[in-house]
C-alpha cells in the first residue's frame, strides 16, 4: 500500500498545539503516513519559518510522523513526485493551484478539504452583523469556494452539515467526510473539581473566538456573578489581539498560548463556547469533552457533531440563558457527572483516532475509485499558447 502518494498543498505546515484546523491536519496526515507515501508541500515555507515561533519543531514533527516535507515551491513538488491524490488544504489553495496540477498529472484525484465551509461561517456573521460589508464578503467567498469545488474530483467536509451544504450547492459533487480526531484523556471520576472555574480554548485569529469571549465576559459572566461571585474564567488561546488581553481583570484571566491544554482543562470545571457564528466543528468542544469536561455551547458551537443538547452538553443561545445554563452546571452534581460521562463516551465512539481511522478507509476508497476530471480544450489551448509566450517572447520583456 506504500505505492499509493497523497500530496497535500497548504499555505503553512500545521501547528497542531494552536488550532484545531491544524490538529486536524496533522492527524489526518500522519495517520495516512502509516499506510502511504504523504508529501507536504506548502507554499511560501521561507516567509512561515520566519514568523512562526519553534518552526523547526513543527517540521520536526512532520518528519517524524512519516511525511516528507518539500522543499521547493508548488510547482517543483507537482513535478517531482507521481502523486496518485492531490488533497488541496482550504479551498483558496486549490484556487491557485488545481489547474497546474491537472496540467503536471492529468490522472491524479484532485481533493480539496474545505476544512469548514468558509462561506457559511461568514453568511452567519453577516446575519449577526446586518451589516452589507459583511454580507458582500460572503457572498465573494462563497463563489470562490464553489469555483474551487466544481474544479475537484472529491471534496472533504468536516461533517454530514457541511457535506449537505456543499451538495446543495453542487448536488452532482462527490463529497467526503473527514472530522475532527480528538485523542482520549483518562476522565476525573470522584475528584472533587471546585465547580467555580470556566476555561475557554480557542486562537484569536479566528474571529469567532473574538466576538465570542467579547460577548461572554460583556453581557453573560456578570449574570454568572451575581450568582456565582467566585466564578473564574481563563481563556487560552494563542494571539490575543488587545480587545481581548484588556478584559484581564476580577474573575477573568488572559493566559495566551499554553503548550498543552491538558492541565487546565483538567483544573476547569466547565468548559465554554459561546460561539455567536462560525460553522464546521468546534475543537474546543470535542476536546473538552475528550477530558470529560462538560461543556455549555451555543448552537454554533455544538453544530457538526450530532451531539444530543441535555445529554451529552447544554446548548443555550442568549446571554440569560447561557448564564442560567452555567449556574446550572455548577450547582447540579447530578447533571454534571451524566454530562462528563455521556460526552466522553460519545466522542470516543464517533472522534477518537480509532474512528478517525474508519473514516480514512472510506475516503481512500471513494478517491481511488474516482476517475478524475480532464482540464478542458479551452483550458489546455490557454496553457499551450501561455508556455508557448513564456517560453519565446516572455523572456525578453522580464529582462
Amino acid at each position: 500500500m506504500k505505492d499509493l502518494h497523497f500530496l497535500f498543498i497548504a499555505d503553512s505546515p500545521p501547528c497542531p498545539d494552536q488550532a484545531s484546523g491544524d490538529l486536524r491536519f496533522f492527524s489526518i496526515m500522519s495517520m495516512l503516513a502509516t499506510r502511504y507515501r504523504v508529501t507536504l508541500a506548502v507554499n511560501g515555507a521561507a516567509h512561515w519559518r520566519d514568523t512562526t515561533s519553534n518552526a523547526s519543531s513543527y517540521e520536526r514533527a512532520i518528519s517524524d510522523n512519516g511525511v516528507v516535507l518539500h522543499e521547493g515551491d508548488i510547482h517543483s513538488a507537482l513535478v517531482a513526485y507521481t502523486a496518485d491524490i492531490v488533497i488541496f488544504e482550504f479551498y483558496y489553495n486549490a484556487r491557485s493551484f488545481i489547474t497546474m496540477a491537472r496540467r503536471i498529472l492529468p490522472h491524479a484525484c484532485m481533493v480539496v478539504d474545505s476544512v469548514d465551509v468558509h462561506f457559511k461561517r461568514f453568511e452567519t456573521k453577516a446575519v449577526l452583523s446586518r451589516l452589507a460589508s459583511d454580507q458582500a464578503r460572503a457572498a465573494t467567498i462563497k463563489q470562490h469556494e464553489i469555483e474551487a469545488y466544481k474544479q475537484s474530483d472529491l471534496i472533504i467536509a468536516i461533517s454530514s452539515e457541511d457535506k449537505n451544504i456543499i451538495q446543495t450547492a453542487l448536488p452532482d459533487a462527490q463529497v467526503a467526510v473527514l472530522p475532527n480526531v480528538h485523542e482520549m484523556h483518562p476522565r476525573p471520576v470522584g475528584e472533587a473539581r471546585r465547580r467555580d472555574r470556566l476555561v475557554f480554548v480557542g486562537g484569536f485569529k479566528h474571529e469567532p473566538n473574538v466576538d465570542a469571549i467579547l460577548y461572554f465576559v460583556t453581557e453573560v459572566l456578570p449574570l454568572i456573578h451575581a450568582a456565582e461571585p467566585t466564578v473564574v474564567l481563563s481563556i487560552i488561546g494563542s494571539h490575543p489581539p488587545p480587545e481581548i488581553t484588556s478584559l484581564a481583570g476580577p474573575g477573568v484571566e488572559i493566559l495566551g498560548f499554553v503548550p498543552d491544554t491538558t492541565p487546565y482543562l483538567r483544573a476547569a470545571s466547565i468548559s465554554i463556547a459561546p460561539l455567536r457564528y462560525g460553522g464546521g466543528m468546534k475543537g474546543k468542544v470535542g476536546e473538552a469533552l475528550s477530558h470529560g469536561l462538560p461543556v455549555v455551547t451555543t448552537r454554533f458551537g455544538a453544530e457538526g457533531f450530532g451531539l444530543t443538547p441535555g445529554t451529552h452538553l447544554l446548548v443555550a443561545d442568549g446571554p440569560a440563558e447561557f448564564a442560567n445554563a452555567v449556574i446550572r452546571l455548577i450547582s447540579d452534581n447530578a447533571l454534571y457527572e451524566r454530562l462528563s460521562e455521556a460526552g466522553y463516551k460519545f466522542i470516543d465512539e464517533h472522534y477518537s483516532t480509532k474512528a478517525m481511522a474508519a473514516y480514512l478507509d472510506q475516503f481512500v476508497a471513494q478517491a481511488r475509485a474516482i476517475k478524475p476530471k480532464r482540464l478542458s480544450a479551452y483550458v489546455r489551448l490557454r496553457l499551450h499558447l501561455k508556455n508557448l509566450y513564456d517560453k519565446h517572447i516572455g523572456w525578453r520583456v522580464d529582462r
